[in-house]
């Protein structure tokens, strides 16, 4: 008999199972995958076409010109400053073209728009950011953002090369490093930050108040004082600069006052003065003031962040009170809005600080209600009004698109603009004396290599208001004037203010160029005594002696 063979059973194979990605972990993942979301909506949003609409407006030149004097002429603009806005902004947009060398990126104001983007793509990122570490949630801070970078309003003015848009990202900056856990660092920065806005836009100057007050509150007790008096020294230090800067010009006080002196000179005291009283109608308590009129069209144009966002705000001071940071961001939306409505003038870009901040009122008030109605009702029913009111916003979204201009991804005036450029340069004499829009200040100045330098094409409102440049260049008459290269911008400019030198020089042009391939005409026209064009009588507006040029 055979011995049988023993065989040991072989015990079944033992089913492992992936450990559990930790919950820090996924958080950090959702993080950044909305980073890498909100980078790409920007670029696309704002990015494409940017280059070639809207078209190039006469301030973004301005800015430039006055960027490229700062480390080429050693000033602050190429002919006058008179002290119309604090210099900090095309600073910044100088120490941008050092870094990238002045290269043009196509034509010249093509590489503050490229700036632009960067701003465009920082601020988005700190909404964010605001949104993520103020509610804990990382969905409230892409709802943010993504209110935010999808403002057709947004997108329009982001593309263009404006002081508002630097100042947004530093207002932002500010209110960024004092969320979260501030410590006196951060607390400080924010301080620099908010003063670096001031210096770049003066209206950041509304928001102080409110980013103080949520200092005060989000510091320890036993640090408060100290944290919210650094806080004030370092920003008010630094835009005392700005006074300072004037001070040593001796251009602070009024010419003929003690202090000022009896010499013409501009001056800082009446600048201020004359923009806070410019268009005074009432505001706020004015039904038919031009605040209520440019509110009216923002809200018709932007009607979830305007109306959506400024419901929000006042919930947040009011509902929501109790949290320190909500609150805040609806005090300081909430303070710029009174700062708007204070009666003086209203341009179309005032709006844009606004935007964001009203953008993370409707995102962190929905988050908020959306926690307090799951505690009370549970999560699936916080979750579905959650659902219901972004698909309300994405439905107000679609019908501000409706509204918008359609060629923000497909319009191209900038091609007629920059076509007007190249005319001038093959078929203008580098010697002519030329009143210009300022879009072309730069391509004509600071032209790129081979093409000629128009050392007198001037802009018209320095022609009509600098003396100095109506005798060095023009020689005190509009007859020496030899081309007028004119755009919407400068007709209605020149009609309201009847500029000497420059409202003849119109009168008695006719067009020989005549360039528009997006609803932006630029008229290339010679200047001939025998011909008559009347402008529009009006009552011109002029500034205050001591606020022109000298």
């Amino acid at each position: 008999m055979s011995a049988a063979t023993l065989v040991e059973p072989v015990a079944p194979p033992t089913l492992r199972l992936a450990p559990a990605e930790p919950a820090p972990l996924r958080r950090r993942k959702r993080t950044w995958w909305a980073v890498a979301f909100v980078v790409v909506l920007v670029l696309v949003t704002q990015g494409v076409n940017m280059l070639h609409y809207p078209y190039l407006e006469d301030d973004e030149g301005t800015y430039f010109a006055r960027a490229w004097a700062v480390f080429h002429l050693g000033s602050l603009t190429p002919n006058t400053y008179v002290y119309d806005h604090a210099p900090l902004g095309w600073i910044q947009i100088a120490i941008w073209q050092l870094l990238t060398f002045g290269y043009r990126f196509g034509y010249g104001l093509a590489s503050g728009r490229v700036l632009m983007l960067l701003y465009g793509v920082g601020s988005a990122l700190l909404v964010l950011a605001i949104g993520k570490r103020s509610s804990g949630k990382v969905w409230v801070g892409l709802l943010a953002a993504c209110l935010f970078s999808l403002s057709t309003y947004g997108i329009f003015y982001h593309r263009r090369i404006l002081l508002d848009n630097v100042a947004t990202f530093w207002i932002l900056l500010s209110l960024y490093l004092l969320v979260g856990r501030p410590n006196l660092t951060r607390v400080w920065l924010s301080g620099i930050a908010i003063g670096i806005a001031v210096l770049s836009k003066e209206t950041s100057l509304a928001v102080m108040p409110a980013l103080l007050l949520l200092a005060a509150r989000r510091t320890p007790k036993v640090s408060r004082l100290f944290a919210v008096c650094g806080w004030a020294a370092l920003a008010l230090s630094i835009c005392s600069a700005y006074v300072l800067l004037a001070l040593l010009k001796g251009e602070l006080f009024k010419p003929g006052t003690l202090l000022g002196g009896t010499k013409a000179h501009v001056s800082l005291v009446c600048s201020i003065q004359w923009q806070a009283t410019r268009g005074h109608n009432g505001g706020l308590l004015n039904p038919s003031s031009e605040f209520w009129h440019t509110a009216l069209s923002w809200a018709h144009s932007e009607p979830l962040l305007v109306i959506g966002g400024t419901a929000a705000a006042v919930l947040a001071v009011t509902a929501l009170r109790r949290d320190p940071i909500i609150s805040a961001i609806g005090l300081a939306a909430l303070s710029l809005w009174v700062f708007l409505g204070r009666g003086a003038t209203v341009s179309a870009f005032y709006l844009l600080p606004l935007l964001p901040l009203l953008a993370l009122s409707i995102a962190l008030v929905l988050g908020s209600g959306a926690g307090q109605l799951a505690r009370r009702v549970g999560r699936p029913a916080s979750l579905a009004a959650v659902g219901l009111a972004v698909a309300g916003c994405a439905l107000l979204i679609g019908i501000a698109y409706e509204r918008s201009e359609r060629q923000l991804w497909t319009g191209n005036p900038v091609g007629g603009q920059i076509a007007a450029v190249n005319w001038v340069r093959k078929h203008v004499a580098p010697s002519s004396r030329i009143i210009i829009d300022d879009y072309m200040w730069n391509e004509l100045h600071v032209p790129p290599a081979g093409a000629p330098t128009f050392k007198d094409a001037q802009y018209y409102w320095e022609v009509g208001e600098d003396p100095k440049v109506q005798r060095v260049d023009f020689a005190d008459s509009w007859r020496n004037v030899n081309y007028v290269v004119s755009t919407p911008q400068m007709i209605a400019d020149t009609a309201e203010q009847n500029f000497p030198l420059v409202t003849p020089a119109l009168e008695h042009s006719r067009p020989v160029a005549e360039f528009d391939t997006g609803g932006w005409r630029v008229e290339v026209r010679a200047v001939e005594p025998r011909v008559s064009n009347p402008l529009p009588a009006t009552t011109a507006t002029a500034q205050p002696s001591c606020m022109r040029y000298t």
